[in-house]
Parts: C-alpha cells; structure tokens; sequence
C-alpha cells in the first residue's frame, strides 16, 4: 500500500501519552469487509480506516491464576483505526477512542502492507504488555514492578489463540503468560501466583445512522425506574438513551434474540432455559429463546448473547452471578448478553449454600488492569445472599439451590436487559406472596422459590420497551440511594424495621442454641441487620411521627438483645464450647456494626 492513500497523521511530540491528531487524504476503496487470513493475522482494507468501531475487551478465562480476573472488563467505545509508525519507523495500526475532536490511542499492532495492497495485523503484538494490579490496605499497588509493591506482571508476549471475522466485526482471542510480585512488606508470601490470563478483544463496525431510543435513565427516574444509561461509567450522563436490546414490539416477532447457554451441567440447563425466558412474560411475547452454546460461541463476542456457567473458581471470587453486558456507547443498543454464573459455588454443595455462602472478602478482591493503553475496570459481580436461620424444611437441598440460581439468573439477565437495582422492591410483596422485583437483594429464603419477574420489574420493562407509564406509583431505590434513605437496604423483605427487629432477635436466638460451629456465617448477615437498624435509627426523621418512636424502641431492643447474647442453659461443656465461639463472632460483628461512625453522607456512584 503507497503512503499517498494512507491517512496522515500529525503526532503529538509524546505518542506514548496516547493523544492524536487525524487529518485524513487520498481515495479510499468503496467496499469493506474484514478477509480471513492466517489464525494469527487479519486483513483490513483501506475503508476501515474511514469508519467507526465499537473496540471492548474482557478477560474470559485464567488458569492457574487469580479467578478474580474475570471481574475486568472495558466496555465498548466508538473507536477509529489508525495507520502510523512508532519511534523505529515501523508501520503500526492504532485504535483510537474518540472524544470530541480528539483521540485516545488504545492499543496498537504491528501491520505490513500485502501484495495486493491491504493491510495485515498482527494482533500478538496488542500493547505488547498485560498490567493487573490491586489495592492492599487501601494503598494501590504500583504498576512499576520494581518498587516495593506488589503488581500483576506479564512474563512474556501475548500469544494470539484464534482470529474470526465476518464483513462488520473481528474477534481476537490473545493469551498472557502472568505472575504476581508481592510488596516486600506484604505479610504473606503465600500468595505469590503465576498462570494464564485469556483476553478477547473485538472491533465491531458502528452504523452510520443508528437509531437511537428517546428514552433515558434520567427519564425513568421520574417514573420511579432504574435504567442504565448507554454508558456505565463514573459520571455517565444520565441524558443518554437507556440500555436496551433490539426488540421489535411492535410486531411480536418470536425468538428475536437467542440467548446462549454455556457449559451448563445437563441437570441446570432446564434452570438456565427458563430463568431467562420467564422474563418473555414482561413482553407479552417470546421475544427470548434460549439455546445450547456450540464450541464456537463464548463470551466476549458481540454476536453472541451467552450466559456462562464457570466451575472450578478460587474462593477469592465473591459473586454468585456477574453481567458485564456489552452495550453501544451512543445508542444504548446491548450487543450481546455477557453473563457468568458461579457454577462452583453451587457444586460446592447444599452445606455450603445453605447455611450460608462463605463470605467473601479476599484481599485481592479490588482490581484494576491494563493493556496497552486500555483501562480496564472490575465489575462486582452479584454477592449472594442466603441467610443462616433460612427455612430448610420445605426443600430439598436440590431444590433450594436450584431456585436460587434461577433466581440469580433472573437477576444477571435483569441487568443485561439495562435493568438497575431495585433494593426497595421488597418493600412490596406481589400478590404471590414474593415481592415486586427481583432485581432486589433478598434473603435465600425468599430469593429461591422466586420463578417469574416481579410487578416491578414488568413495569420497568413496559416503560423502557413499549414506553408505557406504570399504572400506579412503583417502590424503587438502587445502589446510590442506600446511604440516603431508611427503606433502601440489601438482604431484607417486607417493612424494614419489623424485617431487622425479628431478624436480630430470632438470629441472636438461633446462635445462642446451634451448636454448629459457623466461621464466617454469623458476620455478614447479623451484621448487616445491625447495621441496617443503626441505618434506620439515623433516618428516623423520615419514618412517620406516629411509628417512629416505637421503631426506635424496639430496634434499641433488638440490638440489646444482642449485646447480651448468652449460651442457652442446659449445655455440655463441648456444646457450650462451640456456641461460645459463635457468640464470640456476633460479639465482634456488634462491635464493629455501632462502633463510632461519621455521619451519613451521599453515596457517590463505583465503577
């Protein structure tokens, strides 16, 4: 290819820094499509460098590394392509995001002109280097792997896995080869790691007319809905459309998108199936249809929607579920379902389940990476929420942890419908006795005999889809709201000050005469009681005049009545041995929930 009909470049004297400017010249070929090539390279035509690409990345597997490497992701943004040369004066082809009227470079790659002038990428060299790096005591960790700090380093150059194409997107799958070097003061050095980290990038052409939604997150506030906006970023402009499928409910047309399932053991494929076509009901029509994935379909591709259950995580993962959904930056358009589903946790076991899924607060729980100049940021993913004191004589063990992953599917595939959190849908209890949205948090024993959306959740999806107004007035509060509101809270059901007071009292109860040992079990779920009941005593002034002297009582109740938590009588010394330790845990947990706190200040919105 002649330089005369490359696009010229006016570089910045600091290229690393990642700013460009484009000026583009000479003629450009009428008709594109990316050409399959070697399983290593991919052919670009000269048109390509006149569009604009959706550019996203995510992790989509590790081996013999941390299994919270999954939680990175950077979500798509409109990208241009850029022919250039680096300080050697070697050809190098740039992907740019864009913002106003200027340019991020992102990643670049080593490309050589063909015989019949197209241009050739070599994608094994895609930022030529993968950082992970944590925070450790709220400290972030240093990329500079020479310092005394601990950092997520790659050992050698990435090798490219596989290339496809079709005329509009390019999917590249690339392995690093990585290892973990601990602070020299790090207190364990057991936790040194090496292993493998798959990345999947992809470049998919954006429309030049795209439609756009008139509807937006701002909008769905003043119906009392929670959508994301097209963007999920810190600061995202709430004026932007909502996060949606393309769905034509106009004229009902079944199966209009096909959600995948992935690596679902046979006896949860009909769990899977159905969790994500119950919400067909909020539609009115099939508009979903679930099928089994192929080897070919995985996550991280923009052409398929799949749903992924993954066994064999570590324990340092913390989530049930997690919805990274690809969604187009401009017209909120999801591009494909990207769910994955914790199938370990479930293998794990009814014990496990049941009386309370081990809390997970790893110390390499918070993530943050990078390649090339690409940021990447860590999704929470879904923590579970199962009470110790659930009901166990209804179901099986079977039973319960198979509605409780329908309900976590439910949830996950909630979100990638652009569904926000609703932590006061169970405020409001459905006329099937489960409450208005399953995009609440709820205890294991509400959240597993759940099996269709709730009256919340339709409405949302009537507004957002049909841009029908809800009949009447909806309960709803989400994650920015917890700090701000007394009924806004996680893991509760029903009218949040009798929910605390019979929780604490009944839990307390429970502890004093369970002779189980429960490492980790009495912390979370006691302590989030009590400190949703401190919460409440702080908002008192919202509660009306008539109950709030009497909440206030008998919230100060509940919370003595753990403060004098005692073994029951009539214990052996092995009995009162093991209670003991469990008290010694709600002990802590109490100390830590009403230890001396600032006052309550807005919550500002996470990555």
């Amino acid at each position: 290819m002649k330089k005369s009909i490359l696009v010229a470049l006016s570089l910045f004297s600091a290229l690393s820094l990642g700013t460009l400017t484009l000026a583009c010249s000479g003629k450009q070929d009428s008709k594109v499509k990316f050409i399959k090539t070697s399983a290593d390279r991919a052919i670009l035509e000269k048109r390509d460098l006149e569009d604009t690409f959706l550019f996203g990345l995510n992790v989509i597997e590790t081996k013999g590394f941390f299994s919270t490497a999954l939680n990175l992701n950077f979500r798509p943004v409109e990208s241009r392509l850029i022919l250039a040369e680096n300080e050697a004066g070697q050809q190098q082809l740039v992907v740019a995001s864009q913002s106003s009227n200027r340019l991020e470079k992102l990643l670049s790659f080593d490309v050589k002109d063909t015989a019949d002038g197209k241009i050739e990428v070599d994608f094994s060299t895609a930022g030529n280097e993968l950082s992970l790096w944590n925070s450790i005591g709220g400290a972030t960790v240093d990329l500079d792997a020479g310092r005394d700090a601990g950092s997520w380093q790659t050992i050698a150059e990435p090798k490219v896995i596989k290339v496809e194409q079709d005329a509009d997107t390019v999917v590249v799958d690339l392995l690093h080869t990585v290892s973990f070097a601990l602070a020299k003061s790090a207190p364990d050095a057991s936790l040194k790691r090496s292993g493998e980290v798959k990345i999947r990038l992809f470049l998919k052409r954006q429309d030049k007319n795209p439609k756009i939604l008139g509807r937006t997150a701002s909008l769905a506030r003043t119906q009392n809905i929670g959508f994301f906006p097209a963007a999920r970023r810190p600061g995202t402009d709430e004026t932007l459309p909502i996060a949606h499928y393309k769905i034509d409910v106009e004229s009902k047309k079944t199966a209009q998108q096909i959600v995948y399932l992935k690596d679902f053991p046979k006896e949860y494929v009909d769990i899977g199936r159905r969790a994500v076509e119950s919400w067909n009901i909020s539609f009115g029509f099939a508009a979903f249809k679930t099928e089994l994935a192929d080897d070919n379909i995985d996550l991280g591709d923009p052409r398929y929607n799949v749903v992924k259950w993954i066994d064999g995580l570590d324990q340092e993962v913390p989530w049930a579920g997690y919805a990274p959904t690809m969604v187009n930056p401009l017209t909120g358009e999801v591009l494909a379902t990207q769910i994955l589903i914790n199938g370990s946790t479930t293998r794990k076991g009814f014990e496990d389940i049941y009386k309370y899924t081990a809390e997970a607060t790893p110390q390499f729980s918070k993530l943050v990476g990078k390649i090339g100049n690409v940021p990447l940021v860590e999704g929470v993913g879904e923590s579970p929420v199962v009470t110790f004191f659930a009901d166990t004589n209804s179901k099986t063990s079977d039973e319960y942890i198979k509605g409780y992953y329908y309900s976590v599917i439910m949830h996950e595939f909630g979100h990638s419908l652009g569904l926000r959190h609703n932590f006061a849908g169970s405020t409001k209890i459905d006329s099937n006795g489960i409450s208005s949205s399953v995009m609440d948090y709820e205890p294991g024993f509400v959240t597993n005999i759940r099996t269709l959306p709730g009256s919340y959740d339709t409405a949302a999806i009537r507004w957002g889809y049909f841009g029908e107004s809800p009949a009447a007035p909806l309960p709803f509060c989400t994650d920015e709201d917890m700090s701000k509101r007394y009924d806004c809270n996680q893991g509760d059901v029903g009218d949040p000050v009798d929910y605390v007071v019979a929780g604490l009292i009944q839990g307390t109860t429970v502890l004093e005469n369970l002779v189980v040992p429960l490492p980790g079990m009495v912390q979370k779920p006691m302590r989030g009681m009590m400190k949703t009941a401190l919460k409440i005593i702080d908002f008192k002034s919202q509660l009306s005049e008539q109950k709030r002297e009497t909440a206030v009582y008998e919230i100060q109740r509940a919370l003595e009545r753990v403060r004098l938590a005692a073994p029951a009588q009539g214990l052996g010394a092995n009995e009162r041995s093991v209670v003991e330790s469990n008290l010694k845990r709600l002990a802590n947990s109490y100390s830590e929930a009403t230890a001396p706190r600032a006052a309550p200040v807005a919550f500002i919105p996470g990555l």
